[in-house]
């Protein structure tokens, strides 16, 4: 039985689970072209009376063709959100420094008192570069470990009770942001909902790692165990 990985497991009861179904047509096109290829050659070997030497030729040219046409549409949709993402970022740096634009949206932060554009500004980078983790690994453009790192990191920003209570407030109201973030904040903030006791127990350590010591040792040896 293999092993499933610290990390998989981690990613999988957070909530984050790569879309398989993004690959699916990607298959159909190929069974189709290779029953059309099918097709073909056998028509034209009834109709010639030619050897069958050239239907493996056939079926790995279109297995080829195909598989190099879906590397370049995920490339493609890779630049593609890279490229939003480095556009967010300079919108980002403008209202940092534009007193006049942070003007325009006073709700941002005033709703609960008087909190500095700063640490809200943060909270959204923060959100910004989790979806982008979550978007990367859903899609296949991220390994397992690095989305763990980048999941994890998260986590432990959220160890200050002020940053995980606006987080979890600005990723709900928040259209911007896709269910499967709002998802995993949520988990995040409150731990009881995830199904896996260990992983439950491993995410309060993270949160709350001056009570790790209260940890029952079962649960601790499991996760250094399966922990890299």
């Amino acid at each position: 039985m293999k092993r499933i990985s610290f990390e998989k497991l981690m990613l999988k009861e957070i909530g984050l689970n790569k879309k398989a179904v993004s690959f699916i047509p990607w298959w159909v096109a190929l069974a189709a072209l290779l029953l059309v290829a099918i097709t073909v050659r056998s028509l034209e070997l009834k109709l010639t009376g030619n050897s069958e030497d050239g239907l493996a030729t056939i079926i790995v040219t279109v297995a080829a063709i195909v598989f190099a046409y879906q590397q370049w549409i995920e490339a493609k949709n890779e630049a593609s959100l890279d490229k939003y993402y480095e556009r967010l970022n300079i919108t980002n740096q403008g209202f940092y420094r534009w007193d006049n634009v942070r003007e325009m949206f006073p709700h941002f932060w005033d709703e609960e008192g008087d909190i500095p554009y700063e640490r809200v500004m943060y909270v959204y980078l923060e959100l910004d570069n989790l979806e982008y983790a979550i978007t990367k690994y859903q899609y296949s453009s991220m390994q397992p470990d690095i989305a763990f790192r980048s999941l994890v990191t998260f986590i432990s920003r959220c160890q200050s009770k002020d940053f995980m209570k606006l987080a979890e407030k600005f990723v709900q109201r928040s259209i911007g942001y896709s269910v499967t973030t709002r998802a995993i904040v949520n988990k995040i903030a409150n731990p009881c909902n995830i199904s896996d006791p260990q992983i439950e127990s491993w995410l309060y350590e993270q949160l709350e790692p001056r009570k790790s010591e209260m940890l029952n040792p079962q649960i601790k040896l499991y996760i250094q165990v399966n922990q890299p």
